[in-house]
């Protein structure tokens, strides 16, 4: 029989540490970490995006389109590049041809202009290469004389008439394709305006207008807009936009990136604006999946600047691109081509051997509960949409280890929460867990990849890296909104491979290299969820004390979990720095039988806290005996903590076994 008292009490200072800054960490424990460990701009920035190395410029060409969907690459040589077949070298050319590459769809069909000259005449049309066919668009053939108009490099059409060159301007999703049609004369030397307009396999409809100046900016349905001679913008299907406006890309749900005189803004299809800070002189950018998860805005061109938008739906100011990517990888030299609707980025870059490479940049993250940012009630908001907890080498995800001798839904024996049983005995080393009561000792870990899942081949998901060794993983059917309410609600069917209750559920495999995630994990991943696509819900336990990065590594469907996989076998690799310590590390242990003060060293789990709170601190009750009174603080702050408390706790021990005693 016990009785416990939570008091929230600044009277009992005298246990605390100094803590001078009053930010809630010691003095202690800020010099060892050396930074003010309240300061979010002490740390690195998130990691966003996962890198595939596409191998150097050089060997390949320059890439200069990436398809809406399906990753798909094309190169300034006509070389292409997908998931399936890696790089195909273009279809070969006849005599005369001069092939100016443009665009790549999702089904691998090229968009080109091919000129072909003789001695005395050219002519030139767009045309569509598909492997080793190709098809004309009709209505884009224009035949050429040989000589230029002074100061430019294309030729004109017809003697004295109005003639139209064609360029490709973007797939769309009906298959069509949107085109930019450059009118010449020979009568007019100076710059002329254009039309846009649709082309299909019927052919192009002939151009009507003459604009003095224009820009092709769609969203994937083909939507666009149009300059006219007084430079005002007139978009299809939206309010104008002012004098001067500028478009630089629009979304798929109306949602137009322009800019003017003061920078760039977006402007959204309700009619209100949100501009970026420190924008004035951007001049081409791309939404990274703005109707997803990470609706953030990159700079097309270097030095490839990212803007963030903040939990308040306003931006951040810029960083680069750079440091968003992981950092032992080393890219440098970033200059993003274009991107797709997934918000994959296309993109050159350098690595520490210098050479020019070509890259995909994929938006994804593993992340946990890491910043506990606060509600007004002092609770912790887990899994927040845009402001993505992340984890670095020197700020890592802390877990505890799960090392008590939990069974059933509630231990009617309180010793078996008492930290670092046998291991053959520990929570950790059991194939499933033994009870709803263990439930506290798993922490919820999300995979976000978002639409980019829709352009991936078939995969599966392998844990490795020295993080691998320090933790078991258990899947779940958890979609995101509901992973941080595990602990309040009972989520019973949704666990393990079999994807049944949690007290009995299989953790994940474990081989030589790794654990190995199910492929029916991999392929839910891909289908609809709440959110969207592309999310994903593990738990993970701590199995050993330790540090290191836990690598999350997609390969292709098939490829043996017995070993570890080859490069070509790689899709891309993502990272979660964490680290794991005894749950006693956790938090301030107070035992008035040694009258010790007890300090716990680096690991801590209380990381960032945005505001002063009051200390938690735990008495246990009366017949409670030295192992007991340590289950107790242990097993209370185990459940504090995964209920969202932020505060910060300590465990006080007294004689609670041997009678009355004066404390006075």
């Amino acid at each position: 029989m016990t009785t416990s008292l939570l008091l929230s009490a600044f009277a009992a200072v005298r246990f605390i540490a100094p803590d001078a800054d009053r930010d809630g960490w010691s003095d202690y424990e800020e010099s060892v970490a050396r930074t003010s460990l309240a300061n979010p701009a002490s740390h690195p920035e998130p990691t966003r995006y996962a890198v595939v190395d596409l191998g150097p410029v050089d060997q390949h060409g320059w890439p200069i389109s990436i398809s809406d969907q399906g990753h798909r690459v094309l190169t300034t040589s006509g070389a292409t590049w997908s998931w399936e077949g890696g790089w195909l070298a273009p279809a070969p050319l006849a005599e005369g041809e001069q092939a100016y590459y443009g665009l790549i769809n999702a089904q691998g069909e090229v968009a080109v202009k091919i000129e072909t000259r003789t001695e005395t005449e050219a002519h030139a049309e767009l045309v569509v290469i598909s492997g080793a066919f190709r098809r004309s668009i009709p209505g884009t053939r224009t035949v050429q004389l040989t000589t230029y108009i002074p100061g430019y490099n294309f030729s004109y059409g017809g003697s004295g008439q109005l003639g139209w060159h064609f360029y490709p301007a973007r797939w769309v999703r009906s298959g069509a394709l949107l085109i930019w049609a450059q009118p010449v004369s020979t009568t007019f030397d100076g710059p002329m305006g254009g039309d846009i307009v649709l082309a299909s396999e019927a052919g192009v409809v002939t151009p009507e207008r003459t604009w003095f100046s224009g820009q092709v900016v769609s969203d994937s349905a083909g939507s666009r807009w149009l300059g006219t001679t007084d430079g005002a913008w007139m978009p299809v299907g939206l309010e104008p936009l002012g004098p001067l406006e500028i478009p630089l890309a629009r979304g798929d749900e109306g949602t137009t990136l322009a800019r003017d005189h003061e920078g760039a803004f977006i402007q959204y299809p309700q009619g209100h604006r949100q501009r970026l800070p420190n924008s004035a002189d951007l001049r081409s950018a791309t939404f990274s999946d703005l109707e997803g998860v990470l609706p953030d805005i990159v700079e097309v061109g270097p030095p490839g600047r990212l803007w963030r938008q903040k939990p308040d739906g306003t931006y951040a100011e810029p960083v680069l691109l750079a440091r968003t990517l992981p950092p032992d990888e080393g890219w440098t030299s970033l200059h993003v081509m274009t991107g797709d609707l997934s918000g994959t980025l296309l993109a050159v870059g350098r690595r520490y051997d210098g050479y020019l490479r070509a890259l995909l940049l994929i938006p994804c993250q593993v992340r946990g509960d890491l910043l506990r940012t606060l509600d007004d009630e002092g609770r912790r908001r887990t899994f927040d949409l845009i402001s993505a907890a992340y984890a670095t080498a020197a700020n890592p995800l802390l877990l505890w280890r799960n090392d008590d001798r939990d069974e059933g839904l509630v231990n009617e024996d309180s010793r078996r929460d008492l930290p670092g049983a046998a291991t053959d005995q520990a929570d950790f080393a059991q194939p499933a867990p033994r009870g709803m009561s263990d439930l506290v000792d798993w922490f919820p870990i999300s995979i976000h990849l978002g639409r980019v899942a829709e352009s991936l081949p078939a995969f599966d998901l392998r844990l490795s890296g020295p993080g691998a060794s320090l933790v078991n993983v258990l899947e779940t059917d958890l979609p995101l909104v509901e992973a941080n309410q595990i602990y309040q609600n009972d989520y019973t069917q949704v666990y393990g491979a079999s994807r049944g209750r949690f007290d009995g559920a299989l953790k994940a495999e474990r081989s030589p290299w790794g654990l190995n995630l199910s492929t029916g994990f991999a392929d839910r991943m891909v289908g609809p969820r709440l959110l969207g696509r592309g999310e994903g819900v593990v738990l993970l336990e701590g199995r050993a004390s330790g540090a290191g990065p836990l690598r999350l590594t997609l390969v292709h469907r098939g490829t043996p979990k017995n070993r570890e996989p080859h490069p070509e076998e790689i899709l891309f690799k993502l990272e979660l720095s964490l680290a794991v310590a005894p749950v006693e590390d956790f938090y301030r242990a107070v035992d008035a039988r040694e009258a010790n003060l007890r300090v716990p060293p680096r690991p801590r789990a209380e990381l960032l806290k945005p505001r002063e709170l009051p200390w938690v601190i735990f008495i246990h009750g009366f017949n409670v005996d030295a192992d007991a009174g340590r289950a107790w603080g242990a097993e209370i702050f185990r459940r504090l903590y995964q209920s969202g408390s932020a505060s910060p706790f300590v465990s006080f021990r007294w004689y609670g076994d041997q009678g009355a005693a004066n404390y006075a």
